[in-house]
């Protein structure tokens, strides 16, 4: 005895159904994972962000207002952008001569594209160990704020006064049907700003 055509058809019809099944699972599995790869870029983003800005603000002599030209690039340090004067050091990690070798280290928004955030670098060439270069720590940027406070944490009418710097930024990346927009902040002293006399 074979098949009846009305039966094949129930056959059909019932495979239609379940691999139109499995497929939206299998559909609805991809947007998760996509979804979920997006929102860790993000927080991985943000950890990157804030990790290298607290160390080095920790690090830094002090905020400087500017100009620092690096790469034929002039930065100065406003709402968006911080110039660390920091300490030139050697090979080994020690500090050369406080008083008259700085490097630099600048975080801002590229020029050309205002969702990446880069840390840029300004050595003294021939003397301390760190080398002009630039890194770009998230091409998704939403937004940056920078502020600046004395020790008692009251905001400063001079860079050269900050003594506490205060970083906000908004990371923004699109998934699968869905946009993801997560808010950090983060302050951090600088542990070896040289107090007035």
């Amino acid at each position: 005895m074979g098949l009846s055509l009305i039966e094949l058809l129930i056959v059909v019809a019932i495979l239609a159904l379940l691999i139109t099944g499995l497929l939206a699972i299998y559909s609805s599995a991809q947007k998760y994972i996509t979804n979920n790869d997006v929102l860790s870029n993000i927080f991985r983003d943000s950890r990157i962000v804030i990790s290298m800005f607290i160390k080095d603000a920790r690090e830094a002599v002090e905020v400087m207002p500017g100009p620092v030209i690096i790469n034929s690039r002039t930065f100065y340090t406003s709402e968006t952008c911080v110039i660390f004067k920091m300490a030139s050091i050697d090979a080994n990690g020690t500090i050369i001569e406080v008083e008259t070798n700085f490097d630099y280290i600048v975080y801002c928004l590229n020029a050309e594209n205002l969702t990446i955030f880069e840390r840029v670098i300004k050595g003294s060439n021939g003397i301390s160990s760190r080398v002009d270069s630039t890194r770009t720590l998230s091409q998704n940027m939403d937004s940056v704020t920078l502020g600046y406070a004395n020790a008692d944490g009251e905001d400063v009418s001079s860079y050269l006064d900050a003594a506490i710097v205060i970083l906000a930024f908004t990371l923004k990346d699109s998934g699968v049907g869905r946009t993801y927009q997560e808010f950090f902040k983060t302050s951090t002293k600088l542990r070896n700003k040289v107090k007035p006399q």
